[in-house]
């Protein structure tokens, strides 16, 4: 992996490698010596690693969980062939210690290397959030076959949206929490060169934020309107639209809203039933959604456009990060493997009264959120069903899972209105291993 950056910039100006590596050496508590690389002296730290281990006493995240001072101990002065660090990695959970009842990551990768030269801590992370997928020696299945979808028309008097959403992120190029200036302007120049291929349904147009007039910006608050009441974004994402500057601590502190807006924006399809946006928290986020409960139809669109944007990609000498183990990496552990949230606005008025309604969502592996987005209440009657698993299931097992699962509460739900009883499935396998 290392050497797939090393001729990413082996034929650029010496003034955009050091600009590349700006963003790295942010809080790492190296310097640069005059000749631009960093030796064996600027390496060493004044304090040893017991001083700068964190307080993380009142902390309840999965990094926090997993950093015990030997490993930090043994990672601290570790850095990427992009000069990130361990601390960069771990700083938005020190800064955010999570809530009491709700278990956040704490952690962000800068590059495609972090996962490897800080593996100490994120494999014990990701078996942790990933419910014992141990990435040393599990293999994620990828599967974008939308054929092999059943049953994925819902019953449009209970779900009133469907959308699947993912991300990826360009091989060779830091990820957002480290990228440059110029890295993110590249990120921005190769999607956006790539999307133009897109034809038929899928044919678009990209919108940048730094270059939007008036007339375009109220078109995108159109759009917005739309997709902040049946798109929400996942758990590390802020509940509003791409086009609000970050404003979460947990994206603030893993340096995300350097530069704002510059190298960001948004591409939609004509039908606005397929987006992708550009440079928030990964380099991509793809989405394909409308209105309705026919989930195949959008996955199928999903999986045409995933594939489609990934081929344009590498007929321009460029590709996704991903590897057998971890399946799609992207900067919060989170999303590895698929990225996928496949999710449905649906109503339950009887079934939310239910005391089992929980149960019924963990053992269906299934999670609930507020209609609004990821920080809003589950509350009233209608709510955002989505799969709770990203990695160690292909794309279609996750759908599949969602569709299947959320049958089976509308099936609940018909049952309680006529007053009879329901009952708790078993627990749904996790993966295989």
């Amino acid at each position: 992996m290392a050497n797939s950056f090393t001729r990413l910039i082996s034929g650029r100006n010496r003034a955009v490698l050091l600009a590349g590596l700006g963003a790295g050496t942010m809080a790492t508590g190296f310097l640069l010596s005059e000749s631009g690389s960093l030796s064996a002296d600027t390496k060493k730290k004044l304090y040893p690693p017991s001083a700068d281990y964190p307080d993380l006493r009142k902390h309840n995240n999965c990094m926090a969980a997993a950093l015990t001072p030997a490993i930090y101990a043994k990672l601290r002065d570790q850095v990427t062939p992009n000069n990130w660090t361990l601390d960069q990695c771990i700083q938005t959970g020190v800064d955010n210690p999570g809530h009491p009842f709700i278990k956040t990551v704490g952690c962000v990768a800068g590059d495609e290397e972090s996962y490897e030269v800080f593996s100490d801590l994120f494999t014990p992370v990701i078996v942790d959030r990933h419910n014992g997928y141990d990435p040393k020696i599990m293999k994620h299945p990828t599967d974008l076959d939308a054929s092999k979808i059943t049953n994925g028309v819902f019953d449009e008097k209970y779900v009133l949206s469907s959308r699947v959403r993912t991300g990826r992120s360009i091989r060779g190029l830091s990820l957002p929490p480290a990228c440059s200036r110029a890295e993110r302007r590249e990120v921005e120049r190769v999607v956006v060169t790539a999307l133009a291929g897109l034809k038929d349904d899928l044919t678009g147009r990209y919108y940048s934020l730094g270059d939007m007039t008036e007339h375009e910006q109220q078109q995108l608050i159109d759009v917005t309107s739309f997709i902040t009441r049946h798109v929400s974004p996942h758990s590390c994402c802020q509940d509003h639209f791409l086009f609000d500057k970050p404003i979460s601590p947990l994206l603030t502190s893993a340096f995300m809203a350097r530069d704002w807006p510059d190298a960001r924006g948004i591409w939609h399809n004509n039908e606005k039933t397929f987006l992708i946006w550009i440079n928030e928290e990964d380099h991509t986020r793809v989405i394909s959604m409308e209105k309705g409960g026919n989930m195949k139809r959008v996955f199928e669109r999903f999986c045409r456009g995933l594939k489609q944007v990934e081929h344009l990609i590498q007929e321009r000498g460029w590709e996704f990060m991903w590897n057998e183990h971890l399946g799609y990496i992207l900067t919060c552990p989170s999303n590895l493997g698929t990225g996928l949230r496949a999710g449905v606005h649906v109503r339950l008025p009887n079934l939310s009264k239910d005391p089992r309604f929980s149960k019924l969502l963990n053992n269906l592996r299934l999670q609930k959120r507020g209609t609004g987005g990821v920080d809003t209440a589950a509350t009233g009657d209608t709510f955002d069903i989505s799969n709770n698993d990203r990695l160690g299931k292909s794309e279609v097992e996750l759908v599949q899972l969602l569709i299947d699962g959320v049958n089976y509460l509308i099936d609940c739900e018909k049952k309680l209105e006529k007053g009879q009883d329901i009952k708790v499935p078993a627990p749904v396998l996790q993966f295989k291993k």
